[in-house]
């Protein structure tokens, strides 16, 4: 077997299973561009994905680097331990993943997203989508397989279930999001008919017409986080509404000022017995 079949069997047998199917198998697809792909699976050395990760580290992120040789990764200790195939080490693990990249802190401004919308107009769907992101603070990932059976609009909810390493958790729609999915048409099947390549390629068409740099769909995901902070919710319930586990990837953005802490404190402490008699 060479590389590039072990990474189809991969994308059929493990990455459909994934609620985040679409972004691993495209990521799948660029790895099977490679000249990696064409090696047959003993000849995957270490010194080959060490090759691997310099070529793509003058192309691409650290954060794009890192997940791809993680799939590699991934897909070796597959053949390793399920598929059979005699392979004493897995040659991805002795290969140092490239540092993280700055932590991202880019905000989504209120002009930005006016021009931005503005330029999906022709695009109902996508803009929608971008006003449905930014109310619910969901991943692409699970608005991308919404499903208008997991809407309950007489009760403002929605339910999203419970995959292979999160647990499926109720989220609460505001009035505005509700608007959003009453805009749509139709109510069965997928909410956001829309798959990532074509989400990835209107957004890029619409930034670039608004003149917009350097904003991410994931963006979204933290400004929404950031409002919803702003909005008075504690770090407990924006992780449950959310679903992010992580809480550095909460806390992006612009930090609350000296002056803006210092008159929170004052309100904490009043009254307080705390302090010089």
């Amino acid at each position: 077997m060479i590389f590039a079949e072990a990474l189809d069997r991969y994308g059929r047998e493990v990455s459909a299973r994934k609620l985040g199917a679409q972004s691993e198998v495209y990521r799948l697809g660029t790895i099977r561009k490679s000249p990696i792909a064409s090696l047959p699976l003993a000849e995957v050395t270490p010194e080959a994905v060490a090759r691997y990760r310099d070529d793509r580290a003058a192309e691409v992120s650290a954060s794009s680097v890192r997940n791809e040789l993680s799939l590699i990764r991934r897909t070796l200790e597959e053949a390793r331990l399920s598929w059979g195939f005699a392979l004493p080490v897995n040659s991805a693990s002795a290969v140092t993943p490239p540092p993280p990249g700055p932590e991202r802190t880019r905000r989504v401004g209120d002009r930005e997203l006016t021009g931005l919308l503005a330029e999906l107009e022709g695009s109902p769907v996508v803009k929608a989508l971008v006003n449905f992101a930014l109310l619910t603070a969901l991943p692409r990932r699970e608005l991308l397989s919404l499903d208008w059976g997991q809407i309950d609009r007489s009760a403002g909810l929605l339910s999203v279930p419970a995959s292979a390493n999160r647990p499926g958790r109720h989220v609460p729609l505001t009035d505005k999001a509700l608007a959003v999915l009453e805009s749509l048409e139709g109510r069965e099947g997928p909410v956001f008919p829309v798959d990532a390549c074509a989400l990835r390629w209107a957004w890029g068409q619409a930034c670039a017409r608004a003149g917009i740099r350097d904003l991410r769909f994931q963006d979204l995901r933290h400004e929404g986080c950031l409002r919803l902070f702003e909005a008075g919710l504690s770090v407990p319930e924006v992780a449950a509404m959310t679903g992010l586990r992580n809480p550095s990837l909460i806390f992006r953005g612009d930090s609350a000022s000296a002056d803006e802490l210092r008159e929170k404190l004052k309100l904490v402490h009043r009254g307080s017995t705390v302090g010089p008699a």
